[in-house]
């Protein structure tokens, strides 16, 4: 049977209004959900999908293929790594009017799954009932941010304080330090 995630990077907010959004989707989920998970990198994600599941991914980026050569898993390519091991059957990525978007980059990959959506609103996806929540703060796509930029971890840290307080018998932690990527044989081996 396949599993619906949901998968947020912090990235995605870039205004007061997606903050309000997020906090209803992501605090309605927290309810009905299996298990919450709080990434320090995106890419981790890799190490608990372990069955086919249908992703939503809200995200400033696709993540779908950003340089995937099958050795090295990172920000911008997990969930081409997902789909070549079979993991990822549908994918619907709700981003921003402003995100970088090349057919190129992703035509290989989506041309793999059951199904493929591209959405801007949150709306999209808020009726699906999802078994697991994946809260990423990439940290290192902000290390040469000013200030005012770095509001993306607020939204981050609020979500953890939450978790932990309402639901923590379902929280998770993967606080693995930012390499710029697995290896593939590593992960492997890790499994």
């Amino acid at each position: 049977m396949e599993k619906n995630v949901l998968s947020i990077d912090c990235d995605w907010i870039q205004h007061s209004t997606q903050m309000v959004e997020l906090n209803n989707l992501v605090f309605q989920t927290f309810k009905s959900v299996d298990r919450i998970f709080f990434l320090k990198n995106h890419y981790t994600i890799v190490k608990y999908i372990d069955t086919p599941s249908y992703i939503c991914n809200v995200d400033h980026h696709h993540d779908i293929n950003y340089g995937y050569n099958n050795q090295h898993i990172n920000t911008g390519n997990w969930v081409s790594y997902l789909i070549e091991k079979g993991l990822v059957e549908k994918y619907t990525w709700i981003h921003n009017v402003n995100s970088k978007y090349n057919v190129d980059e992703v035509v290989n990959q989506i041309g793999k799954l059951k199904e493929y959506n591209l959405d801007l609103d949150l709306n999209y996806i808020k009726n699906i009932q999802f078994q697991d929540i994946f809260i990423c703060e990439s940290f290192g796509f902000y290390e040469n941010l000013n200030d005012d930029e770095k509001k993306f971890f607020i939204p981050y840290n609020i979500f953890k304080q939450v978790a932990f307080h309402f639901f923590k018998e379902k929280v998770i932690i993967d606080n693995e330090k930012n390499n710029g990527f697995f290896l593939q044989e590593n992960l492997e081996k890790q499994k």
